[in-house]
């Protein structure tokens, strides 16, 4: 593929995840009791269709070092990139089925004016489940990137503890109490 091609498939992913919403992040980590299996979802048309998978769409200013950040202090592998060599324009981590997005802020701005100015980090909260809870304070403290909750068990069986990542966005970490 040319770089153009690259940039292309770039849109389309962030154009993707758009639609989807993250208001889905919510649903699908704090309801999951709540939802209908997903073979048998119906949208506002009364038709049947199926989401097969949500993926968070960060904008930042650096790619390569908000990758490094989740490689370095969360034991993320390193996805995919465009392009292949920095600065990259798009990029991505994955770890098991979880995978993160990171567009540069730039970048996005020349292709959507509306996005021109956008202040980055903010109110969208990425609430990722684990197990080892404490290894993973560790290292963000090690990292020494803001905690911004301390770890403590929530009413609700889950032990959080949140901070802020390089781009100022919210990260959630949590593993479910074992009864």
């Amino acid at each position: 593929m040319d770089h153009k091609t690259d940039v292309s498939i770039a849109v389309l992913c962030r154009a993707a995840l758009r639609i989807a919403g993250a208001v889905l992040i919510f649903a699908a980590v704090l309801c999951p009791a709540q939802q209908a299996p997903a073979s048998q979802t119906t949208i506002s048309s009364g038709e049947k269709m199926k989401y097969t998978k949500l993926t968070p769409n960060l904008f930042v200013h650096d790619v390569a070092a908000s990758m490094k950040f989740y490689q370095d202090v969360l034991g993320f592998q390193k996805g995919m990139t465009v392009p292949d060599k920095v600065p990259y324009v798009f990029g991505s981590v994955t770890s098991g089925n979880v995978e993160i997005f990171f567009n540069d802020l730039k970048a996005v701005a020349e292709e959507n004016a509306s996005m021109a100015g956008a202040k980055i980090g903010g109110t969208l909260t990425l609430y990722i489940e684990v197990e080892g809870i404490e290894n993973v304070l560790k290292a963000v403290e090690k990292s020494g990137a803001k905690i911004n909750m301390p770890l403590k068990t929530q009413f609700y069986g889950m032990r959080e503890f949140g901070f802020i990542d390089p781009d100022g966005w919210m990260i959630t970490i949590a593993e479910r109490v074992k009864q």
